[in-house]
């Protein structure tokens, strides 16, 4: 075990031990004053192992400080895959919603030219039924005008010319029939005219709702049908990560094992040296105590004082 511990035992036979010379008992006596407490290769051992401890003891910081970066690492990573995965549906809801806002826009557009455009046929159509009443008020005056000229003229000449102008009377109202006739004629087919034209813009306008009804259906449906095609992959893409995120779990979960494990060994070990630094302090003081003792029974048979 040491040098102490390798001698033979001569305490006990006190007539074996031969006698020391005074000159090796003074040699003896300056080594034993020479050493210090606890200067032996006990001490040596001692702090040699407790070099040792302290080894371990920074070799498993460190594998804790890199579990820590590992762990860090794998939640940053599921981080930046569900910030992606949002990003992506964020710009792609984006996308359709720009193309509704463009179509939204299109059709206002569309809607306000028609409007106007009917807006601005109605003003012409009006104008011309004012030009037209117009210049009818003008022939009225001048047809009134030109009866009460007729009227002055037969009381003129009604003593004289009785039968000439109930003729010409007669003629004129003839005339007169004529031209309100003509007159309705006309009014009836300017009537019928733009009751056609509108007929003909209700026909337009029904036909360009039913139109946009169906662009607007078929828009809705390729748009309901990608959204279906997006929540489909958003499903799959969630189900992957969920597996991922149960993959990580049951890893970590064999991580914390084997570290719970390793620290549970690393005290089993730490308790079992410091038991036997216990045993071998005792056993050193105890080897100390003997040399001690030997070197008494050295001092009282030899005689040095």
């Amino acid at each position: 075990m040491n040098k102490e511990n390798s001698r033979p035992n001569t305490a006990g036979q006190v007539g074996v031990v031969a006698p020391f010379t005074k000159p090796v008992a003074k040699s003896v006596w300056r080594s034993q004053s020479a050493l210090g407490a606890y200067e032996d290769e006990k001490l040596n051992i001692y702090q040699k192992q407790l070099h040792d401890m302290g080894s371990v003891f920074e070799q498993a910081r460190h594998v804790r400080d890199g579990l820590t970066a590992v762990y860090a690492e794998r939640n940053q990573h599921v981080l930046d895959l569900l910030a992606e995965l949002r990003a992506d549906t964020d710009e792609r809801t984006k996308a359709h919603n720009d193309r509704l806002k463009e179509y939204s826009v299109e059709w206002e557009v569309k809607a306000h030219k028609g409007a106007k455009s009917l807006h601005n046929q109605l003003k012409h159509d009006l104008i011309l039924a004012g030009r037209r009443y117009s210049a009818d008020n003008k022939e009225i005056t001048r047809l009134d005008e030109s009866i009460q000229q007729e009227v002055a003229d037969c009381v003129e000449h009604t003593t004289s010319e009785t039968k000439p102008i109930i003729a010409r009377l007669t003629e004129h109202s003839d005339n007169l029939n004529a031209q309100i006739a003509e007159r309705h004629d006309h009014h009836d087919e300017w009537g019928a005219t733009l009751e056609q034209q509108f007929r003909e813009l209700r026909a337009r306008t029904v036909v360009e709702e039913a139109a946009r009804k169906k662009q607007f259906e078929v828009i809705n449906k390729e748009v309901v049908e990608q959204y279906a095609a997006l929540n489909v992959i958003r499903d799959v893409e969630n189900a992957k990560l969920r597996e991922t995120a149960v993959d990580l779990s049951a890893q970590l979960k064999v991580q914390n094992v084997d570290r719970e494990k390793a620290q549970v060994s690393i005290l089993k070990d730490m308790l079992h040296y410091m038991d036997q630094f216990e045993v071998a302090i005792a056993a050193m003081n105890k080897a100390q105590a003997d040399n001690t003792e030997r070197m008494e029974n050295v001092k009282k048979k030899t005689g040095f004082q």
